[in-house]
């Protein structure tokens, strides 16, 4: 289901953070994922940071705000 770029890209965060970066990432689509890139249990990650400025920018055009709940989710299921 995910490739191996999309693997190191979702980061593990500590509970109950999780829950908090997945309904701030359907609420502020891609804040959620930019604040996992510099929570993370493995450390600072400059590709999480840029994939949630890139939803950021493109939430206007729907796709990116459906892109930051699925990768809200993402980190969700990755954390638990």
């Amino acid at each position: 289901m995910l490739d191996d770029c999309q693997k190191k890209t979702i980061q593990k965060v500590a509970k109950p953070g999780h829950i908090i970066l997945f309904v701030l990432n359907i609420l502020l689509p891609g804040w959620g994922t930019m604040i996992s890139s510099c929570i993370s249990l493995n450390g600072f990650s400059s590709a999480t940071l840029i994939t949630g400025f890139l939803q950021f920018i493109t939430c206007w055009l729907i796709i990116g705000w459906l892109w930051s709940i699925w990768w809200g989710y993402l980190i969700f299921k990755k954390s638990e």
